[in-house]
């Protein structure tokens, strides 16, 4: 029977093909069509011959999958693509870290090793040594929800901006959800992230603080905006100090939203205090 889709003539032209398209090489399809004549009872009395078929249908598949590799002369390509498709086929930990460390180099290389939906261990830690130098990489890694807070540690203190937000946008949500065995992880990529705290972590950060020192440490830091303000009035853990600050900051007042935050700050420490009256 002749072929349904024609063959792979170059890279390059598929390469090309794929951008015009849309996001680089979404994927190679390759349709399989089986036909069981006898229905479900006939399928059920051949279970052995029905298992050797799809058997034999997945190695097909993958072979066909490695000769449209081998029409790659740019390694960097061929690597890329297998990164693409390691999780389909079903590439181990340490045959992803060879892959990856054959690459090393390439940005595109990284960044595919990174942005895979689950990123080996192995591989989590050969990224973050090898390839600190590529950001996209590095904020893809810190963008999985799935990435150990082990390799989030060195990312809170990388020198992109990027990665920084990235680290700080996952720590802080996972803050909230009870992980025994990463826990103690997880508490020291916060603490970094407080020690060299900057205005952009604050949305994620500062609503699951419940250090008061640390909030202190993090307002004396903060550019004291409304939005700034009103996430630390709505932290239950901030102290008097912090409200009575916001609640005698002619700047917040003078900006849009500003007002009502200096409101709810006076009820609040009012109510802390016990003081029905208005707090000076």
């Amino acid at each position: 029977m002749a072929e349904k889709t024609p063959r792979l003539q170059r890279a390059q032209d598929f390469l090309i093909e794929q951008v015009r398209l849309g996001p680089v090489v979404k994927r190679i399809g390759l349709l399989l069509h089986a036909r069981l004549d006898n229905g479900a009872d006939a399928a059920l009395s051949n279970a052995h011959r029905l298992q050797t078929m799809v058997r034999e249908a997945a190695d097909r598949t993958y072979t066909t999958f490695r000769s449209h590799l081998a029409d790659f002369s740019d390694d960097t390509q061929r690597i890329t693509m297998e990164f693409f498709f390691a999780q389909s086929n079903r590439l181990t930990a340490p045959e992803q870290v060879a892959l990856f460390l054959e690459g090393n180099g390439s940005a595109a290389v990284a960044y595919a090793a990174a942005r895979q939906r689950k990123v080996p261990a192995e591989l989590q830690a050969a990224l973050v040594e090898h390839a600190q130098w590529c950001p996209d990489a590095m904020r893809a890694l810190a963008e999985n929800p799935q990435t150990s807070p082990k390799t989030l540690l060195p990312l809170a203190t990388h020198p992109s901006r990027e990665v920084r937000i990235a680290v700080a946008a996952h720590i802080g949500p996972r803050m909230r959800i009870e992980e025994p065995a990463v826990d103690a992880d997880k508490r020291s990529v916060f603490d970094a992230l407080v020690d060299r705290y900057e205005d952009s972590f604050a949305p994620y950060i500062i609503p699951v603080c419940k250090d008061s020192e640390q909030l202190q440490k993090m307002f004396e830091r903060s550019t004291m905006t409304p939005e700034n303000a009103h996430l630390f009035t709505d932290n239950p853990y901030a102290s008097n100090d912090i409200l009575l600050s916001v609640v005698g900051s002619n700047a917040i007042g003078l900006l849009p939203g500003g007002r009502g935050v200096k409101e709810r700050a006076r009820t609040l420490v009012s109510n802390r205090l016990g003081d029905s009256g208005p707090t000076p």
